[in-house]
């Protein structure tokens, strides 16, 4: 009982980032409809790109935990390369 709601807690956190996120890309769209500077708006753009790469690590985290308990060694090796790879290109 104690994992589902943890589960639920994080998607949550998940949904809450994915959130704010969508209100930068917005918040984006604006700055360029206002013919904002260039590098204002290029800044926020690579934010953004930032907190979606925090979501997928996030995401891919839970994931490897959840396939670790299922010793799933296959998918489990396959999460933690696209963990490291979003690491290197972050």
């Amino acid at each position: 009982m104690v994992e589902k709601s943890k589960v639920k807690s994080q998607k949550s956190k998940v949904r809450d980032r994915l959130r704010r996120i969508s209100g930068q890309i917005q918040g984006i769209e604006k700055m360029v409809a206002d013919n904002k500077d260039c590098l204002q708006v290029v800044q926020q753009v690579v934010a953004a790109r930032n907190a979606l790469g925090k979501v997928a690590t996030i995401i891919l985290t839970q994931e490897s935990c959840k396939l670790s308990k299922q010793k799933s060694t296959k998918k489990f090796e396959k999460i933690i390369n696209n963990l490291i790879c979003l690491r290197e290109n972050s």
